[in-house]
């Protein structure tokens, strides 16, 4: 069938590459979402919890 881990094959090696890329794109973008999100709820928490 297809052997994806042919690393000198110039075709696979470009979608290996390819899909790398998008890979850590995809997991940064999500860190950044988890990350906002997280910083949302605590500065929510931080001002629900103020004593005036």
């Amino acid at each position: 069938m297809f052997e994806l881990a042919n690393w000198k094959n110039s075709e696979t090696l470009m979608l290996n590459v390819t899909n790398s890329a998008l890979g850590l794109v995809t997991i940064g973008l999500l860190a950044w979402i988890i990350g906002g999100t997280i910083r949302e709820f605590v500065i929510q928490y931080r001002t629900q919890h103020i004593k005036h």
